[in-house]
């Protein structure tokens, strides 16, 4: 799993729930974020930088319907 180019799997990912999942009116989805564990550099200092991956699920039909990646950190 630690080859796998994130970018390339949430890009096909998200092409396919775009195709397979149709997302109702009035449907609530939730938002979560994780940071990926290793990712943190400068860990004692107050701006930290660090790998980030949120994902959009859909309760009523129990599925992921889209996922990203994200830099955090200093620019």
């Amino acid at each position: 799993m630690t080859r796998i180019d994130f970018a390339q799997l949430a890009q096909v990912f998200n092409q396919w729930a775009q195709h397979q999942i149709t997302i109702q009116e009035a449907e609530w989805l939730a938002v979560d974020g994780k940071s990926i564990r290793s990712t943190v550099s400068d860990c004692y200092g107050s701006y930290q930088d660090f790998v980030n991956v949120v994902s959009v699920f859909s309760n009523c039909q129990g599925v992921p319907v889209a996922i990203e990646q994200f830099h955090v950190g200093r620019k």
